[in-house]
């Protein structure tokens, strides 16, 4: 969800200044994510052996001992994976299949709603879609001697090009929802204001990128890793990453005073949504940098960003049910089921199916391009109907509280 202008206050008109409820607002934007997130860090803090259990690190030397027994590379590589993991890592993966796959396909529902739409965004609804089929096609079909190679690149370039676009998606979602959150509150941003919010948001924005790169190539993820083997990448990719970290903490206080100052101009408190979804971020990456080793991490922050989407999209979807009949509450959650179901075929059932084929190897690497170009259609997507600037976007948001 992204803005380019607030508008004006929804709160002159509202009796309940909020998106689904103030606590649910609260806790699903942020303030739950915060505190998970805390508890991890306490968590591993007093139990660092639990910590151990899901350690890259340790998994990566493991292997590295298997190999140099001379074992088979089926088995070093299943040790990449530690067996205490998996029953955890099951649990995230379910969380995944109900709060994360749906996520994508509400936001699909919300672009293909209408033929107006499907019109109005048609670089969204038709030409990227187009486009990435044709890149998925190329990549699978063509020889690995043809285009110079290309088709090959082709899928794991979309792999890139997700990982570093999801960097600028997260963070500009986290943008709408102080936007979104700040314009219920009445609390209107000025230019400096808004600068000095995002600024943090930005140079978050690169942790997140120089972490992706790290995931690119087992063992960058550990220092001590890169600096033993003298790879002068991954030393040069954890400096920047410190360097990164260092600006993102001048610009914590430097978002807290803008916060402030917008707060004593509109002679309101704090806004504490819009504060918490923000703040939030900073866990979000504080996490993905201290426990970057950790399997599974990743997913937990995916969450956290897929639960902000759906408080929006589930309200869209009340707001609208609401408009052409009465059980709009009934209605939307028939959508987030099926949503749900939809989710599971698309994202979980062709792992499953790879599973048990003779090429797992490949049918992995094309099912992971096909979740990659899914990815940034979501993304792009995402980035052109979630406009608070746009009249039908206020409209279709905010109609319960204008009831």
């Amino acid at each position: 969800m992204k803005t380019s202008d607030q508008g004006e206050s929804a709160t002159d008109s509202s009796k309940s200044p909020c998106v689904i409820h103030p606590v649910v607002d609260w806790l699903f934007c942020g303030g739950l994510s915060i505190v998970v997130i805390i508890g991890v860090f306490v968590v591993f803090s007093l139990h660092p052996e639990m910590w151990s259990a899901f350690s890259y690190e340790k998994a990566l030397q493991n292997a590295v001992e298997v190999a140099e027994q001379g074992s088979d590379p089926v088995g070093q590589a299943a040790l990449l994976v530690p067996s205490e993991a998996f029953s955890s890592l099951s649990i995230l993966l379910v969380l995944s299949t109900l709060i994360n796959h749906p996520h994508f396909m509400m936001s699909y529902k919300l672009l293909y709603n209408s033929r107006e739409q499907i019109q109005e965004y048609r670089w969204s609804s038709t030409w990227l879609p187009v486009l990435l089929v044709a890149a998925l096609i190329m990549g699978v079909v063509a020889p690995q001697e043809a285009f110079g190679g290309a088709g090959p690149l082709l899928l794991e370039g979309l792999n890139v090009v997700a990982a570093l676009y999801l960097a600028w998606h997260y963070n500009g979602q986290a943008w709408g929802m102080v936007a979104s959150f700040s314009y219920l509150g009445g609390i209107k941003l000025s230019r400096t204001e808004k600068t000095m919010i995002r600024s943090g948001l930005r140079v978050m924005t690169a942790v997140h990128v120089l972490i992706a790169f790290m995931l690119v190539k087992p063992g960058w993820t550990i220092h001590e890793y890169v600096i033993q083997r003298e790879d002068t990448m991954g030393i040069w990719l954890h400096d920047l990453l410190v360097v990164a970290l260092i600006f993102a903490s001048v610009t914590l206080p430097i978002g807290i005073m803008a916060f402030r100052s917008a707060s004593r101009r509109a002679g309101k408190g704090l806004p504490v949504t819009a504060f918490t979804s923000w703040l939030a971020v900073y866990f979000w990456y504080a996490l993905l940098y201290v426990q970057r080793d950790v399997f599974g991490i990743l997913v937990v922050v995916q969450l956290a960003h897929a639960l902000q989407y759906l408080v929006f999209t589930t309200r869209v979807e009340i707001n609208r049910n609401k408009a052409e009949s009465s059980s709009g509450v009934a209605r939307t959650v028939v959508t987030f089921a099926a949503a749900i179901g939809v989710g599971a075929i698309v994202f979980d059932l062709p792992g499953w199916i790879g599973m048990s084929t003779d090429t797992a190897r490949m049918y992995g690497m094309v099912m992971g391009a096909v979740a990659s170009a899914i990815n940034i259609h979501h993304y792009f997507v995402d980035g052109a109907i979630w406009k608070i600037s746009n009249p039908r976007v206020r409209k279709d948001l905010f109609a319960h509280l204008r009831s």
